[in-house]
């Protein structure tokens, strides 16, 4: 996995091991996108070359000079394609997040998932489970979108419900680029190279230098 002191080449970034295959490999950036929602801001979609593996990882990188974290909320700008009550979630988790309430910002990207989830035709009177299955039967999310909002839905689960755990700061930017990425496909024009060879995403904490 890659060190978060580590400073990326997007283009190719070496993983030892890859966290779908196990192998030493490299991965190979093939596509990009800009942020839903900061300001210089992007996503490197990256896929693992070794030939049997079917992973995917992205991660996320701020185009600014200074030590900006993720999640800093005077960064927030949403893209026009966002719709304003999912942008208005998503940046009460960011708030959380931003003032070190992690358990909090984890409820909160569960909340917004149920939106996105509800906005996007699932039955507002099912369960979180219930209204992921309506859609991944109905075509609109692929085994990783499906995988995406499964880790959304547990990581907010955590913050709410887990008497012995508590969410920490990686689980809270985790779970904020999870959603970010599952909007960015579901809204954006995000577009993939190779689409049905990867199987899962795999988030890579990584901060520049």
């Amino acid at each position: 996995m890659v060190k978060k002191s580590q400073k990326l080449d997007y283009l190719t970034v070496g993983i030892n091991p890859c966290p779908i295959c196990h192998a030493k490999s490299t991965y190979k950036t093939v596509a990009t996108t800009d942020s839903c929602f900061w300001e210089g801001g992007y996503f490197y979609l990256l896929q693992c070359e070794h030939s049997n593996c079917e992973g995917n990882a992205w991660s996320f990188c701020l185009n600014k000079k200074s030590e900006l974290k993720y999640g800093k909320t005077k960064w927030f700008k949403p893209k026009s394609y966002v719709p304003p009550d999912i942008a208005t979630e998503y940046k009460e988790s960011c708030g959380c997040f931003e003032h070190g309430y992690y358990n909090a910002a984890c409820v909160m990207s569960r909340r917004l998932l149920e939106r996105v989830l509800i906005a996007k035709g699932a039955n507002p009177n099912k369960s979180v489970s219930d209204m992921i299955k309506q859609l991944v039967k109905s075509g609109l999310l692929d085994r990783r979108l499906k995988s995406l909002c499964d880790k959304i839905k547990f990581l907010g689960n955590t913050g709410a419900h887990n008497k012995v755990e508590t969410a920490n700061q990686e689980d809270a930017e985790m779970v904020l680029q999870y959603g970010e990425f599952l909007i960015a496909r579901l809204y954006g024009d995000f577009k993939e190279v190779n689409p049905n060879k990867a199987r899962h995403y795999i988030f890579i904490p990584t901060e520049t230098d």
